[in-house]
């Protein structure tokens, strides 16, 4: 049976700003942009009120000890929605309940459901305790005594393998050290739902993999936490997560399974690899709109690969009759394993991180 432990009900979470007309060259811009905002002038140059809306009507649930993945590029919504979540902001619109406690009339009790621990947790150590000393005083300020305090946080430190290290300082870290340290005070207390914004960002892969393992083993498989994850890595999602929820533009694009999700294109994706003429051939594939969208690798000797989201009515063959330029080498062309970046091209309809300057996505 179903046991959602957090439900999410048609969330919508709006932001107010005062924006100055676009027009900068005049020098009284800005003391017209104040009037504007003292609501003592309009005109060209006055503040103009905006408005952002970052959550558009998000529904989920999350079922008791399960994995859960936030799956969007930067600024898709992802940290809003843990932040309304958290009870850091109140939605416009809409209904949370967190462990059976509704976050806005009953917030103190769905907080404390809550342990969240942001990209750049570690920022809130002082660099002048050590990890024992900073976890204590964190566990104290969460209302345990000094005995209970000082058992969580060794406990925490074992936990997240800096057992070794608790008599030293957060400045004599790695990186990833230091983001197992925030993780470590997200242990202190045990809450019923564990939420993680980013926990791998800016850590190296061989980091990032011992976190990863660290979360969906010993926390979610060995001792049963539910786990909320927000993360732009694709294989992060696919690697970790029970369910994933695609999101962009502040809206839940699909919920899914991550094979479920990659189930649904099986048979639409291409793969082409090309030693010559590949330029000709990208040319081609465009102009035939066989595909929705093509990524490609272009090198400098004329070759390239390609890696295409076919339409319903194209097929492999039709693929491999239009990349091929005349007779001297036929082209590989074969069926490729969708994934979850493949499947939030299909929904959004861009790649999730497009900051790759030797590879370009088209529409097609």
């Amino acid at each position: 049976m179903p046991d959602p432990i957090v439900s999410i009900e048609h969330i919508r979470k709006e932001f107010a700003y005062l924006n100055p007309g676009p027009n900068s060259s005049e020098g009284d811009m800005w003391v017209d942009y104040l009037l504007g905002f003292l609501g003592r002038r309009k005109g060209q140059f006055a503040a103009q009120r905006k408005k952002i809306v970052a959550l558009h009507d998000v529904s989920l649930t999350v079922e008791r000890g399960e994995f859960f993945g936030l799956l969007g590029p930067n600024g898709a919504g992802k940290t809003t929605l843990i932040k309304v979540l958290a009870t850091i902001l109140q939605p416009n619109a809409g209904r949370i309940v967190v462990n059976g406690h509704d976050t806005v009339r009953d917030s103190a009790r769905a907080r404390a459901s809550l342990s969240v621990v942001a990209a750049s947790g570690w920022l809130a150590f002082d660099l002048q305790l050590t990890l024992a000393e900073n976890l204590v005083f964190w566990a104290r300020l969460c209302g345990l005594d000094r005995q209970a305090s000082l058992e969580r946080a060794h406990h925490a430190l074992d936990v997240v393998n800096l057992g070794e290290w608790r008599d030293e300082t957060p400045n004599h870290l790695s990186s990833g050290m230091r983001q197992r340290l925030a993780i470590a005070k997200g242990l202190l207390v045990r809450s019923p739902v564990f939420v993680l914004d980013e926990p791998t960002a800016n850590v190296d892969p061989l980091i990032a993999h011992q976190i990863r393992n660290f979360l969906r083993h010993d926390l979610n498989r060995d001792l049963g936490q539910t786990i909320v994850l927000a993360t732009h890595n694709m294989a992060e999602a696919e690697q970790l997560c029970d369910r994933v929820a695609i999101i962009d533009g502040g809206k839940v694009l699909a919920c899914d399974p991550p094979g479920r999700l990659v189930r649904q294109l099986e048979g639409r994706i291409v793969e082409v690899a090309l030693v010559s003429e590949a330029a000709t051939a990208l040319d081609r594939l465009q102009v035939a709109k066989v595909a929705v969208q093509i990524a490609d690798t272009l090198d400098g000797s004329g070759g390239g690969r390609f890696r295409l989201h076919l339409r319903p009515h194209a097929s492999v063959a039709d693929v491999r009759r239009i990349v091929t330029v005349g007779d001297s080498m036929t082209p590989a062309v074969i069926e490729a394993t969708p994934t979850l970046e493949d499947i939030f091209v299909h929904y959004a309809g861009r790649k999730l991180d497009g900051d790759d300057n030797t590879e370009t996505s088209h529409a097609a």
